[in-house]
């Protein structure tokens, strides 16, 4: 993600309804996890730490340390004495065997090669160590957003699944999120090629007014309920619990 797209992303992240919606699930999963398997006084690595968003939910949990690529991503982190820098994931800058908890939310799909990140990731983690992660899902849902964000890729269940196993993570839990909004999210990426030669750069961070953004937030919500003990087979997003032996 570059400075302009980022910068937009820390404006919005409490405010609009699919970002609460989205990092209240997140939250809630990986809550649960560390929760069940009783693990707190931890060290807590995250990744792609932007404005400290996740940052601040994991002291919760432990002793947290973040990166960004971009500098002005971690001015609010710096406001809040977050222990934060600014390094390239592909070249995580801890030693190895460093942290009992990685998050790699919305990180993976920005770089180059992501066989390389998850190696780093496995290198600086303890043994054992639990990763959670969040990339968006899907090849058929390729479109305007994607290319805002500079992604480079969408993941399903199989090519991710694929990813962990090569870099010698064991898959706890994997599951789509969002199913509901699969179908409309379909149809807006079809809307956006018929007769288009090129796909314009749009985000999908759409308002539709506070009565119909309060509605697909509760939604989210239920969701949020749904997702403790159902995995979806499909969604616009993939959550992953991996596991380093």
């Amino acid at each position: 993600m570059q400075k302009e797209e980022q910068e937009y992303w820390n404006r919005i992240v409490d405010t609009h309804w699919w970002a609460r919606g989205h990092y209240t699930i997140i939250k809630g999963l990986i809550k649960n996890y560390l929760i069940l398997k009783n693990k707190t006084n931890i060290r807590c690595l995250d990744v792609g730490c932007s404005d400290g968003n996740i940052a601040g939910f994991l002291q919760g949990f432990g002793k947290v340390y973040g990166f960004d690529v971009i500098f002005d991503s971690l001015r609010d982190c710096l406001k809040k004495d977050y222990s934060v820098l600014q390094a390239d994931a592909i070249k995580i800058p801890f030693k190895d065997e460093t942290f009992d908890a990685v998050t790699l939310l919305d990180v993976s799909e920005h770089v180059d090669d992501d066989y390389a990140l998850f190696s780093e990731v496995y290198r600086v983690c303890k043994s054992p160590a639990v990763i959670f992660v969040d990339v968006p899902a899907h090849k058929v849902l390729w479109g305007a957003h994607d290319i805002w964000n500079n992604h480079k890729r969408r993941y399903a269940k199989s090519n991710f699944k694929k990813l962990a196993q090569y870099c010698n993570f064991k898959i706890a839990r994997i599951t789509y999120l969002h199913p509901h909004l699969f179908l409309p999210l379909l149809l807006l990426r079809l809307s956006d090629r018929i007769g288009r030669k090129e796909i314009a750069k749009r985000h999908d961070f759409f308002s539709f007014g506070e009565f119909l953004d309060n509605i697909l937030f509760q939604a989210l919500i239920i969701e949020n309920k749904l997702v403790k003990n159902i995995n979806f087979a499909f969604g616009t997003s993939l959550f992953a619990c991996l596991i380093k032996p």
